[in-house]
């Protein structure tokens, strides 16, 4: 009896201690009610000062603080995050107090999961995804994205103003690759890119006018290409025309 009240004492330390270490688990964040004190722990995506100067983002949730109290992070440390569950715009987010809350465990890389543009839903609000897909619309700091088929709902891609990504090189019809960090916004969702090398144009569409400025320039380039080869041997030209001409005289005369 008295070793099976020593293996239960046992357990029961055991799953507290396992709690402690691994917290909440980040699949739940947006489930979890505001004001909740919460554990997390995971691979930081995006620093400070890229998406926003009071948030950064660690792999499944945004790490918010008032203050802009953060320990020097770079992408893909692993962090421990003490905090509160707090909601801003329709997103849950761990709040913390100071930078004391954010315990750097490990160094590391990160790597972005692929999506198809029809797999993604509100549970990956907060994780670092890559999809691909074409543009339908471009309108100040978003692009409207379809599938390459342009067959599912659109998805907003929205600029942030601290990444400084210069988005005058992508039209609509361009069909790119994106890698984001998805948030939400007032329920909708956005896909946030971080840096410039977070798009690629995999190919670019070109208008009717472009196509045909194109062929104008392939002919005027041939064109070119003819005289030029006329103008370097132009004295064998003149030597033949006058030898030609000599002989269409000497056949009229004779």
């Amino acid at each position: 009896m008295f070793k099976k009240i020593i293996v239960f004492v046992f357990l029961i330390i055991l799953i507290f201690n396992v709690k402690l270490v691994f917290g909440k688990s980040l699949e739940n964040i947006q489930a979890l009610k505001e004001g909740e004190e919460v554990e997390v722990v995971s691979q930081v995506i995006v620093p400070p000062n890229i998406l926003g100067k009071r948030y950064f983002y660690i792999n499944g949730a945004q790490i918010y603080s008032h203050f802009k109290d953060f320990p020097d992070l770079k992408i893909g440390d692993k962090v421990k995050v003490t905090g509160e569950i707090s909601k801003a715009y329709g997103e849950k987010r761990v709040k913390t107090s100071s930078k004391k809350d954010i315990k750097i465990l490990s160094k590391g890389d990160i790597s972005p999961l692929f999506f198809n543009l029809d797999e993604i839903n509100k549970g990956l609000i907060g994780y670092l995804i890559k999809t691909r897909a074409s543009i339908i619309e471009k309108t100040g700091p978003r692009l409207f994205l379809t599938d390459l088929n342009k067959k599912t709902r659109e998805q907003i891609v929205y600029f942030k103003t601290h990444t400084n990504i210069n988005t005058k090189k992508f039209n609509p019809g361009d069909k790119i690759e994106i890698t984001g960090v998805l948030s939400c916004s007032n329920d909708k969702l956005e896909l946030l890119p971080r840096f410039q090398k977070d798009l690629k144009i995999i190919k670019k569409y070109k208008t009717q006018s472009q196509k045909n400025s194109f062929q104008s320039k392939s002919f005027l380039g041939l064109d070119n290409y003819i005289w030029s080869i006329c103008n370097s041997y132009k004295i064998y030209f003149i030597i033949s025309s006058i030898i030609l001409l000599c002989l269409l005289i000497y056949l009229i005369k004779f």
